[in-house]
């Protein structure tokens, strides 16, 4: 029994002896290697010195990404979440018109896609003019997007111009600021149905009012000076002509050999022709289509006459012609500027020249 008890006594102290040699383990604690250690027991690298080992770095040879980094719009994870760029890429608009404003529909990204905006609320993205902030002009659109059209400005009036010449002629006047086509912002036409008269345009020499001056021809350049008598135009030709040659002169600038319809008209040419020549003037009075019968080359009704005495006689002197009939007539064949029948072909006899007078 003694031998038995010292055997015992060895066993215990030997197992004391052990359990001193290694270290006190808790219940239920993890017999593997313990924290910061490798699999091998060794601790952990930190290759990219950022302070983080390398099996918790998600790039252990960046130092600037690491777990707790600030997430940079680089197209990386910075922070080693497992998400990148998340919360700091930007909004981009596309910007069809290059204002500087996107339509609807941000994109995120970091840098611009080719032809977007960092700003939205573009309300045409087809109008460069149209845009937020843009000068609101009076057009009957939304300029400046913000949801008001023409705000604060004041339309001007517009006259209804039925040629499209650009200037208004009768009727009401509107206001608006683009009323489209019809209008126009003057008025004064004196001839809305003709796209060639309005006032500023320059004046032709064709027996028209161009400018609606309220005289035709008065500022034209016409072959022959120009007079009024009120607002009727006449062209005094001072270039000797045969009838024919004197109507194709009249014809050719829209005006006529004169027809004379009363004693005042007639008056009038007569003093107006001597101021230039003293000298017989063609006027459209003709027989020519039947003996006797007289008519005016315009087409006007024959009434009026101021025939000099036993004219018209269909008679031959000293015309420029001896044998043809005389089937043209002339005022101021004697004081007063009374009529005279003489040959058409005459362009000069009894030593004159024969001179013209158109009418439109």
């Amino acid at each position: 029994m003694q031998r038995v008890g010292r055997s015992f006594q060895r066993v215990l102290l030997v197992l004391t002896l052990a359990a001193c040699s290694s270290p006190l383990r808790l219940k239920g604690e993890d017999s593997g290697p313990v924290a910061g250690a490798g699999g091998d027991g060794a601790a952990a690298a930190d290759l990219d010195g950022d302070g983080v080992r390398s099996d918790l770095d998600c790039d252990d040879g960046d130092p600037a990404r690491f777990p707790g980094a600030a997430e940079l719009c680089n197209a990386q994870d910075d922070d080693c979440d497992g998400e990148i760029d998340e919360g700091v890429q930007l909004e981009w608009w596309t910007d069809g018109d290059g204002d500087g404003f996107g339509a609807p529909g941000a994109v995120l990204g970091c840098a611009a896609p080719a032809g977007a905006a960092d700003q939205g609320g573009d309300c045409d993205d087809l109008d460069p003019l149209r845009h937020p902030g843009a000068e609101e002009r009076c057009n009957e659109q939304d300029d400046d997007c913000d949801a008001e059209i023409d705000e604060g400005l004041s339309p001007p009036t517009w006259w209804p111009d039925g040629d499209g010449d650009g200037v208004g002629g009768g009727g009401a006047p509107i206001v608006a600021c683009a009323p489209g086509l019809g209008w126009a912002l003057s008025s004064g036409d004196c001839d809305d149905a003709d796209p060639t008269v309005f006032p500023g345009k320059r004046e032709d020499c064709d027996a028209r009012d161009d400018d609606c001056s309220g005289l035709a021809d008065d500022t034209a350049v016409c072959p022959c000076v120009v007079e009024h008598r009120g607002t009727q135009p006449y062209l005094f030709c001072t270039t000797g002509a045969d009838w024919a040659a004197a109507q194709a002169g009249c014809a050719s600038v829209g005006y006529h050999l004169a027809d004379v319809q009363d004693a005042v008209e007639d008056d009038w040419l007569a003093v107006t022709a001597a101021t230039y020549a003293s000298t017989y003037w063609w006027m459209g009075a003709n027989d020519q289509t039947a003996e006797g019968t007289w008519t005016w080359a315009s087409g006007e009704a024959w009434g009026y006459t101021h025939w000099c005495p036993s004219e018209p006689n269909n008679g031959h002197g000293l015309e420029c012609v001896s044998t043809t009939e005389e089937d043209c007539g002339v005022l101021g064949w004697q004081a007063g500027g009374c009529w005279n029948d003489y040959p058409c072909t005459c362009a000069a006899g009894q030593g004159q020249p024969y001179y013209y007078i158109c009418e439109a």
